[in-house]
């Protein structure tokens, strides 16, 4: 299961996985309709819950968490969250470009207004 947190203060995305106890983190860039970086985190026990905590400090992001075996409090920093391009592994920028493109994707996507759905005719019979 994927537990997900959205802190809209740093634009970072927590992601935690309970079947492999990982926790990742990506730093998104409204500006670029991106996530500019993904730093993976890994954990000695699963993450059964997460939220994002309140800080004055735009640079570090509280998150704790409920595990198997304890409640735990993590701070990660966005800048060691953002990696250069220049250190990212191919598989990495492959998954950034597949990432940036389903979100410009759902983002030019179209959807039928309440009046639309309504005088569409129904399907045909088979």
């Amino acid at each position: 299961f994927n537990h997900v947190c959205f802190d809209p203060k740093r634009n970072m995305l927590v992601v935690a996985n309970s079947r492999t106890s990982a926790m990742y983190c990506l730093v998104y860039r409204p500006e670029m309709a991106a996530f500019v970086a993904l730093a993976e985190y890994e954990l000695a026990m699963p993450i059964l819950s997460l939220t994002i905590g309140e800080t004055d400090d735009s640079e570090k992001v509280p998150i704790f968490c409920v595990q198997t075996q304890s409640i735990q409090h993590y701070t990660v920093s966005v800048a060691t969250s953002e990696a250069s391009e220049e250190g990212m592994s191919s598989a990495e920028t492959f998954w950034r470009s597949q990432v940036s493109s389903a979100i410009a994707s759902a983002a030019a996507a179209t959807f039928p207004t309440k009046t639309e759905e309504a005088s569409a005719s129904p399907p045909a019979p088979v």
